[in-house]
Formats: structure tokens, sequence, C-alpha cells
């Protein structure tokens, strides 16, 4: 049967809707960590060339991670009042003109990277709803989350050789993120004008719409109860890593390549997130065995062996990026459609959480003299993680 003009056009419509929708997404998650890694690899640079006191210092490396847990509750009544795409793309031109006010005006580098802070945050939110809006298939919720690891790896990887080739500047090495936000809003500016009058979201495949009354409140809890925990260690773990590292016995310049490849390591679980959200057994299995991973890599690195460093740091990237993989895949299939509440909620939570637990690892470090304090506590919270995420899986499903 041949099939009727209208019936074609409508289908290119929305492929072709879903294809700009991927291509905005995947832009905006490219530049939701580099703002965060760039300033890691060169804190101490930063501080030396600013002149910056200790408190300074510590806000320098908070005020993202403590931003999103502020302004959390904002984003669903934004998103309410300008749409989820306008809203993306209003984040990514103030993220763009943060990092361009952080680079080349010095008394701005605080209060820019806190509203930079804000910008990501609202994206990071933002993009479960937009992806549930355009019907994205799991395959390509991976792809997205793969773009913040690839993004968070590229800013370590590069903020030092950028600075040396700048001749020791800082302004390129931190300002030139601000081109890749500007394209990122681009992207989605040109979406706005595509989405404009349209504000229905398409079901996700293999999905049942959500509702309050079909997502039980314990699903709920489980789903934020994951990303917090999440959460807790990766901030810990990209505030701190280097840091500890260098304690240990490694070199300045391998642990910044090591915090890079922690981002880089977890491309594979992410990219095959769209084959185990098929198999249910296998992504709970996947679920509860990154938290034991997280767990016994955190265990092995009391052990003090820099030889050990390039396994650990293996370990920790595939389970974590394969347990925030998850996360978002659960926060796309359970959020309801034209909401972001569920994003906010659980996001909001687990970075707030998340900064308390980075600041008490430094703390317990300073107190004690080492790092095992902090590895013990992170180990504890891996297990837990392993739990939550096991049960967000299964009332999902």
């Amino acid at each position: 049967m041949l099939e009727r003009p209208d019936s074609r056009m409508a289908r290119r419509a929305t492929d072709g809707r879903l294809i700009l929708g991927l291509v905005a997404a995947a832009l905006v998650g490219l530049n939701l960590r580099p703002a965060i890694t760039s300033v890691a690899a060169l804190l101490d640079t930063i501080a030396e060339h600013q002149h910056l006191t200790t408190v300074e210092v510590v806000l320098l490396s908070s005020l993202p991670i403590a931003s999103f847990g502020v302004t959390a509750p904002l984003v669903p009544v934004v998103m309410r009042r300008l749409g989820v795409e306008t809203t993306l793309f209003a984040a990514m031109v103030v993220l763009s003109l943060s990092l361009w006010l952080r680079a080349s005006v010095d008394v701005l580098l605080l209060p820019a990277t806190f509203t930079g802070g804000v910008a990501i945050m609202f994206g990071s939110v933002l993009i479960p709803p937009f992806l549930r809006s355009i019907a994205a298939s799991p395959f390509w919720i991976g792809v997205t989350t793969t773009m913040f690891g690839i993004g968070a790896a590229t800013g370590a990887w590069i903020a030092i050789p950028v600075y040396e080739l700048a001749g020791n500047e800082l302004t390129p090495a931190l300002g030139m993120w601000s081109i890749s936000a500007l394209v990122a809003a681009l992207g989605m500016l040109v979406v706005v004008v595509r989405e404009r009058g349209r504000r229905t979201s398409l079901p996700l495949p293999g999905a049942p719409p959500v509702t309050d009354a079909s997502r039980p409140w314990r699903l709920n809890v489980s789903v934020v109860a994951t990303f917090a925990l999440m959460a807790m260690v990766y901030a810990t773990v990209i505030a701190w890593l280097p840091v500890m590292l260098q304690s240990q016995g490694v070199d300045a310049a391998d642990a910044g390549a090591l915090l890079a490849w922690f981002n880089v390591a977890g491309f594979l679980p992410t990219m095959l997130l769209g084959t185990i959200a098929k198999r249910p057994r296998l992504l709970l299995g996947s679920a509860i065995a990154g938290g034991v991973l997280l767990a016994a890599a955190m265990a092995g690195f009391t052990l003090g062996q820099p030889s050990l460093a390039w396994l650990l740091v293996t370990v920790i990237g595939v389970a974590e990026t394969g347990i925030f993989g998850i996360s978002m895949y659960l926060l796309v299939r359970n959020e309801r459609p034209g909401s972001s509440v569920l994003s906010a909620t659980s996001q909001g939570v687990g970075y707030v959480l998340g900064a308390s637990v980075s600041a008490l690892a430094g703390a317990l470090q300073s107190w004690s003299g080492d790092w095992n304090f902090s590895l013990w506590l992170l180990c504890a919270i891996s297990l837990a993680l392993a739990v939550c995420a096991g049960r967000a899986v299964r009332y999902s499903r």
C-alpha cells in the first residue's frame, strides 16, 4: 500500500523535529560540565593569578554546585511561564555571558561563577523533560548523557594546555567555553523558532503516560535518593580526586589526566543505555553493580598505592557515569509531560547534598591528615546508592 503524501509529510516533520531536538540537546549537554572541570584543573593557577584567599578558593570550587540546589525550585516556575525550549535557550545565553565575564573581568570571578552555575542547573533540570517532549529513545538519552561526560573530560583535559599555549594567560583557558555555550544557545534558538506555538509533548516510546496516580510516592523517593547519592560521589570526586591522588604520590599532570579519564571512562555504559534499558533484569543488575563497584574502588584507594590509580579511576568512571545515565533515564521516563518537578527535586536535593558531602570530605581530610575517613564515607554512600538505584529501577518497571 502506497503511503499517502500527507502521512509522509507528517512523518518527515516528526523526524525533523526529533533530529533537531537531539542535536540541540547534545549541544546543551556538552556545555553542562566544562565550566566546572576547567576551573578544577586550573584552581591553583587561578588562585595565584588573582591572589585569592583560602575562603575565595573554597567558594570558587563550591559555588557552581551550591547554586544548583539554591535555584532548583525556580526551574519549574520559569518553565511553566516560558516553556522548556525557551528556558533552555535563555540558560545557554546566561551561561555564555557568565563564562565570558568570569574570564575577562577579575572582580566578577565569583559572581559570574554563581550565575554560570545557575544556568547549568537550569540546563541540567530541563534536559529530561526536553528529551521526553521530543520522544527521545533510551539510546538517544544515553547519547545526550555521554555528551555530559565529553564536555567534562574536555574541560579538564585541555584547560592547562590552552593556558600554556596562550602564554600563561587565564582568559582564553576559561573564556573559550563561552563560545561553545553560545553555539548551544543558537541550537536551542532554532528549536524555539520551530516549536513556537507547539507546547504538547509526545509520549516516550515504550512508556505509559505518567500521572500522579500511576507514579507511587515510593518511586519518587527512590529516584530522588538515587540521584542524590550519585551526586554526592560525583561532587566529591570532581572536587578532590586530583588532590587525593597527589597526596598518594601521583604526579600533578597525571592527576589532571586521571580527572579527565574519570569522565571519559564512562562513555561505553552510557552509549549502551539504549540496549540495557530494553532488558529490565539487565538494567536492574547494572544499577546495583554500579554502586557495588564504586564502593569497591573507594575501598581500594585506602590502600594508597599509586600503581592502582588508573585501574581504580577507570572503575569509578564506568560505575559513576553508568549510574548517572540510568538516573537520567529514570527522570525522563517518569517525569510528567510538561513538568520538571521530579527532575528539579532530584537534582536540587542531589547537588545540595553533593556540595555538603564534598565539603565534609575535605574537612575530614584536614582533621585526620589523610583521605581514609573520606573514602570510607564514600564507600558507605556507594553501597546505599546500589540499594536505592535497584529499588528505583524496580519501581519504575
